[in-house]
């Protein structure tokens, strides 16, 4: 049996069946001591195999993607994964929609590298050439020492503009924010300050219509306990998303929109509740 079959039956038997059959453990064998994952945005890259199995057992405790086709494609030596499926859309390339190649290569029956591409004709062409570097670390740019230890900040709330303030400090209410201080210089709210423990958000009303695809903010949030949270934001209507793995990020999160489509993601605190 060549390389080439080898690497295929390998694939297909210890990664597609046994994460078919719950079984991550299976698929975490086959990794290398070396391996590395690069995914389709630069940022998402697992530089040690210790980050590529803490993103395999986070994958085995969400809800599986669903997958409409897989494809297997073995090139040079390599193995390219095809997949396909509602759960894969995104980016801009419409005609490309839905669809996730992910490029295996192998040393001695172990994977040594991943690699994930939109397209699949991009995914077969890379495999004939080394797999390309891991890009390294970005660092804090030194821009000189920080400020004297009187002199530095110690706090931070952010502001956000909402088109009505007297709905959206609910909706954060049902967060579990409580509403400190108001500003309604007529009849309708123009300012609301909130906060719980050490979070803290200021709301003003905004002087143009509010466009969610324009937002470049997201907003991040924590809770003791993330399920409890989806439950009773359910409970009152808030479509709260699935709790997914956020790997490299928190291990649970969910994606929340408050009434203006500002995106929350909510995680699960690391520490102990009681603090």
């Amino acid at each position: 049996m060549s390389e080439y079959q080898d690497n295929f039956q390998i694939l297909q038997r210890d990664w597609v069946e046994a994460l078919r059959e719950g079984d991550v453990e299976r698929a975490i064998a086959l990794l290398a001591p070396e391996v590395a994952w690069k995914g389709l945005e630069s940022h998402l890259v697992c530089r040690e195999r210790e980050d590529v199995v803490r993103w395999l057992r986070g994958f085995a405790e969400r809800k599986p993607p669903r997958i409409e086709r897989l494809e297997l494609t073995p090139v040079a030596g390599s193995v390219v994964l095809s997949l396909a499926g509602p759960d894969f859309r995104q980016g801009a390339d419409a005609a490309r929609e839905g669809e996730l190649h992910i490029l295996f290569r192998f040393r001695e029956g172990q994977i040594t590298h991943m690699h994930d591409y939109r397209r699949r004709e991009d995914a077969v062409a890379a495999a004939a050439g080394p797999a390309p570097p891991i890009p390294p670390r970005e660092v804090v740019t030194d821009l000189g020492p920080p400020a004297p230890e009187r002199a530095r900040v110690v706090g931070l709330s952010p502001f956000v503009h909402v088109s009505d303030v007297a709905r959206s400090a609910g909706f954060y209410r049902l967060l579990g924010f409580d509403v400190r201080d108001t500003y309604a210089p007529a009849v309708r709210l123009e300012w609301a300050g909130l906060e719980h423990k050490d979070a803290r958000l200021m709301l003003a009303r905004a002087s143009a219509p509010i466009d969610p695809a324009q937002q470049a903010v997201l907003l991040y949030l924590y809770s003791d306990d993330l399920a409890a949270l989806r439950g009773h934001l359910i409970s009152r209507g808030v479509p709260a998303g699935e709790i997914r793995d956020g790997t490299p990020g928190p291990r649970q999160e969910m994606r929340v929109e408050d009434p203006d489509g500002y995106v929350l993601m909510i995680a699960q605190t690391e520490w102990p509740a009681e603090r």
